[in-house]
């Protein structure tokens, strides 16, 4: 009901490799009640469907069947023009739900030396890796990409870490060597994240406070803990995951304290969203002068069409419409315009991240600049409300 034809394809294509697999995997899709979970879903799913067509019709059919969701897999030119990355997801699934990822591919290579070491794939497990494969493997072929797609693998991924973290920490075998690898590893990854950003997190000029040292030092603490409890058993898994629980809880806390209002100062588009949408009415012209990538960010918070804008030329053109226009743009766009004898009038200005040069490290350093929103309306009287 809420994802649409693709949730079709991922299912359907899911219950048709395990039947195609055969073995286990085919008689446990033959034991569900495909007739009445069939029309149950139907039945679940159909109302809203049902009712947007009615209301909408063909344009229905275009904007949401069409548009929103083969074109995310065909992406005709008309489209979108965004190059294609196969590879976009491999890595979003590695580092996005990390380190929950290098357990479960520790666990996979180990099944993968089974034939020789003895160990054996359950059905669950069949299941659950045929699952992220699908996930995976359909959003991959589609050449339009965003990283959230393939959160339907998380469950499946951390299932599998589960059990592979469980077995290790029970089995201390050499069968289970990848496994117990991959837990080492992840102390081993916690501990040169946490030196490398203790020396260069203060580079990135992202205006962060003093308490964002923290981030690091907790990264090489957990890490050094993990290590700690991997050698108090023998260089095996601990019973236990508490110290990566422990680490990633104490990072995820630091960035949702530290690092939240960090990215809100370096884009504040949802501050500058709410001006324009207070100060314009809903059909109010609103142009996006060299800002593409922030468009979908800015359209959200203001509520109001943009119209992309790349040249003086069309900055002229749009401000010969009839009705008061607003531009969002950076100060020196701004003054480049105003060089060129463009006139407007600015009614409001923060500071942003507006885009990166490369530093000493390596590491991309922030180059700030002012976001400003200008009009060419008359300032309002004296006395006169802000809408």
């Amino acid at each position: 009901m809420t994802k649409g034809p693709v949730a079709l394809v991922l299912i359907g294509g899911f219950f048709a490799s395990a039947w195609l697999l055969g073995g286990d995997l085919r008689a446990l899709t033959r034991g569900l009640h495909w007739g009445r979970g069939l029309l149950l879903a139907a039945l679940a799913a159909s109302p809203w469907f049902v009712w947007m067509h009615g209301r909408f019709g063909p344009a229905f059919v275009q904007g949401y069947v069409f548009a929103g969701n083969v074109f995310y897999l065909t992406q005709p030119v008309e489209f979108s023009g965004r190059a294609v990355n196969h590879t976009f997801y491999l890595r979003a699934l590695i580092g996005g739900f990390f380190p929950w990822t290098l357990v479960m591919l520790g666990r996979g290579v180990d099944l993968a030396r089974g034939r020789w070491t003895g160990l054996r794939w359950s059905t669950e497990e069949k299941l659950l890796w045929l699952w992220v494969a699908l996930v995976v493997g359909l959003f991959s072929v589609a050449r339009f990409k965003l990283d959230h797609y393939i959160y339907p693998a998380a469950p499946a991924c951390c299932l599998l870490a589960a059990k592979a973290w469980h077995d290790a920490a029970s089995e201390r075998t050499a069968r289970l060597f990848a496994t117990r690898a991959s837990v080492l590893l992840i102390g081993a990854l916690f501990v040169a994240g946490g030196a490398f950003l203790g020396t260069s997190i203060f580079e990135l000029d992202l205006d962060l406070p003093a308490a964002a040292i923290l981030l690091p030092i907790a990264l090489a603490v957990g890490g050094a803990m993990v290590l700690s409890r991997s050698a108090r058993v023998g260089w095996h898994v601990p019973a236990v995951p508490a110290a990566t629980l422990a680490t990633l809880l104490s990072a995820y806390s630091l960035v949702v304290a530290i690092g939240f209002p960090t990215l809100q100062r370096a884009r504040p588009t949802a501050l500058a969203g709410m001006v324009v949408r207070q100060r314009t009415t809903p059909d109010a012209p609103v142009g996006l002068y060299r800002l593409e990538q922030w468009r979908a960010s800015l359209r959200y918070y203001s509520e109001r069409p943009l119209t992309a804008l790349s040249s003086p030329e069309d900055v002229v053109a749009f401000a010969r419409r009839p009705n008061p226009v607003h531009v969002l743009m950076t100060r020196r766009d701004y003054r480049e315009l105003r060089q060129q004898g463009i006139r407007f009038r600015e009614v409001f200005f923060c500071r942003a991240v507006v885009g990166t040069v490369k530093g000493r490290t390596g590491l991309r350093r922030q180059k700030w600049d002012d976001l400003i929103v200008v009009t060419n309306a008359p300032p309002r009287r004296r006395g006169t409300a802000m809408p």
